[in-house]
């Protein structure tokens, strides 16, 4: 009995060569006809024959690529238009899905046998901080300094003068514009240049990738260093004082 399947991933995976090669030997070991096709920022499709192409492919910043697909099928020339499997990996700054599988013409237990190795590739190439290019992360955070700023506020005037200042809907209206937008652009935006949200790690990419890997070790290293030296210095004065 043959069946077909659809299925995507949302999570922020970045595909370098390795897992690329990985992907298409997959396909190649259970598909006699296999072809890829490539999309790079600014609009062009390639098609392509083999996987040295992609891999060779210089991948500069402003036609990096932002989608490879893996097309296979069963029998050479049969089902052009809907291929027995098309992996499709995405690069999720430019994109909503990381990766889409189509499998048709197959039996059921090979859908089921590719969708759980396609399942664990994805699983595995899953970047740590997935979670933090998710809207509600920021959402969260513009709610919570809305609370910490009227929480401020608060302690400064007073309840008297604050519940009067409630009335002021503009005010506060202007307020939570700004909470959500130094949250939704400032924040976001520096998070994401800092945590790729997906890519390629081909080419030229693999230089931008490693100098922001660095800058954000930096960044971190920083932050928690001066943490560290902050309790330091407060136990010192302490200490001294006492």
């Amino acid at each position: 009995m043959k069946g077909s399947l659809d299925k995507s991933y949302d999570c922020s995976i970045i595909i370098d060569d390795e897992q690329l090669r990985y992907i298409s030997d997959f396909i190649k070991e259970r598909f006699n006809e296999v072809r890829y096709e490539i999309k790079t920022l600014e609009g062009a499709v390639y098609k392509l024959d083999s996987i040295d192409a992609i891999l060779s492919y210089n991948n500069p910043d402003v036609r990096r690529l932002i989608k490879v697909s893996i097309i296979g099928n069963k029998e050479c020339g049969t089902h052009i238009f809907l291929p027995d499997i098309t992996v499709s990996l995405f690069d999720m700054s430019k994109y909503d899905k990381s990766c889409v599988i189509s499998l048709n013409n197959l039996d059921e237990q090979e859908i089921t046998f590719i969708t759980q190795r396609i399942d664990e590739f994805v699983k595995g190439a899953r970047l740590p901080y997935w979670w933090i290019h998710k809207n509600a992360v920021y959402w969260i955070l513009g709610v919570t300094l809305y609370c910490v700023l009227a929480i401020l506020y608060y302690v400064k005037l007073g309840k008297e003068q604050f519940d009067k200042s409630m009335s002021n809907t503009f005010f506060w209206l202007g307020v939570s514009i700004i909470c959500m937008s130094f949250s939704m652009v400032i924040v976001k935006r520096s998070i994401e240049y800092l945590f790729p949200e997906g890519g390629f790690a081909i080419g030229e990419q693999v230089k931008f990738m490693k100098k922001k890997n660095k800058t954000r070790s930096i960044i971190l290293g920083s932050i928690i260093g001066g943490v560290i030296l902050g309790v330091i210095i407060e136990m010192i004065v302490k200490w001294i004082t006492t």
